[in-house]
């Protein structure tokens, strides 16, 4: 008995290279922008979980303030609650204008705030190039957070605001522009991409993260 082997055909051939080239077109985009925004949501969320842990230690009485500056470098300053106390509380402290105002400085710039680069782990944009966002602000002092165990202390300076709709109250802001479709150039509040996040942070660090498309209003999708 003779033996028949059957391969594809040129039009099977055509058909799977028809669906391969469809799938390019039509598909491939959606998977690289799913993977991208899956990375950029990994990013907010190391933060965020970052801030939570810092908040858990001043409550845990580990420090009597913390201080995180959110720009391209996270940087974190400490004080010990000793120093805290003696800032803050001390009732001979009455012309402290830290203490009168319920106000933290900039970094190293305030007294017995110090920098505790063991706790500088995360970065983004220009900072880590394995980042897949750009941020703003990207230069310090950047959006600047005092976490307390009472949440009464406020940064002195200015940080980026974002109205909650929600509510009306003033947040402080930051803001993540996907690399793949901006520069760090153009990311800012006003620029109007396919994609954008932040979080929003309240005095009582309070943390919600937002999304917004081209054309739409900011969305919350967590907090």
């Amino acid at each position: 008995m003779k033996k028949f082997e059957k391969g594809f055909t040129i039009i099977e051939l055509l058909v799977v290279l028809a669906v391969i080239g469809v799938f390019s077109v039509f598909a491939y985009p959606n998977i690289s922008n799913w993977i991208e925004d899956r990375n950029i949501k990994k990013e907010i969320t190391e933060l965020v979980s970052s801030i939570k842990e810092m908040k858990s230690e001043v409550s845990g009485g580990k420090y009597g303030m913390v201080q995180l500056q959110l720009f391209s470098n996270v940087e974190v300053y400490t004080m010990s609650s000793e120093k805290f106390l003696e800032t803050y509380k001390n009732v001979q402290s009455s012309n402290n204008s830290y203490k009168v105002n319920k106000q933290c400085g900039s970094g190293s710039s305030q007294p017995n705030l110090v920098r505790n680069s063991s706790k500088e782990k995360i970065s983004f944009g220009r900072s880590n190039n394995d980042s897949s966002v750009w941020v703003y602000p990207y230069n310090p002092p950047g959006t600047v957070i005092c976490i307390t165990k009472d949440s009464t202390i406020k940064y002195s300076g200015s940080n980026i605001i974002y109205k909650d709709p929600g509510t009306g109250k003033n947040l402080d802001a930051f803001i993540f522009c996907p690399k793949s479709s901006s520069t760090q150039r153009i990311c800012n509040p006003s620029v109007n991409l396919d994609t954008m996040y932040q979080i929003t942070i309240n005095n009582f660090q309070e943390i919600k993260i937002w999304r917004k498309s081209k054309g739409k209003n900011w969305v919350k999708i967590d907090g």
